[in-house]
């Protein structure tokens, strides 16, 4: 009986410290939080119109106050691509920048439907993988 009562012990003892190493080890695992990942970032805002326009002056004002609603408050900093009615801009986007949450867009409502559409411009990025 007391052979037994000692490998229950072992037993329990080794349950115990795997246990904790798996605490140790997936407490280190999580995941990044969003403040952690946009502290000190810059987060390009590409503006699909022409510079001065109505469109600009919205976008470079959102731009301005939307660190400040953004966990981290990474700085925002505006960019004009005008072009083919914000198909330089989309294709840049979908194409060419970042899919990590550090660039993101402007773009008039009706450059999703060019693509649907049709036309002479060469669209090179899909509506429907767009967030819009």
């Amino acid at each position: 009986m007391a052979a037994s009562k000692g490998a229950a012990m072992s037993l329990r003892r080794a349950v115990g410290v795997f246990l904790l190493a798996g605490l140790a080890l997936s407490h280190s695992a999580r995941a990044q939080s969003v403040e952690d990942f946009y502290k000190g970032k810059t987060i390009s805002l590409i503006l699909g119109f022409a510079t001065g326009g109505l469109n600009d002056i919205a976008g470079r004002l959102v731009g301005q106050h939307l660190g400040r609603f953004v966990p981290g408050n990474p700085r925002i900093v505006a960019q004009n691509m005008m072009g083919a009615g914000g198909l330089v801009a989309a294709n840049h986007l979908y194409n060419v920048a970042a899919r990590d949450g550090t660039v993101i867009a402007a773009l008039d409502r009706n450059t999703a439907q060019t693509g649907i559409r049709g036309g002479e411009c060469e669209i090179r990025s899909l509506a429907a993988d767009l967030a819009w």
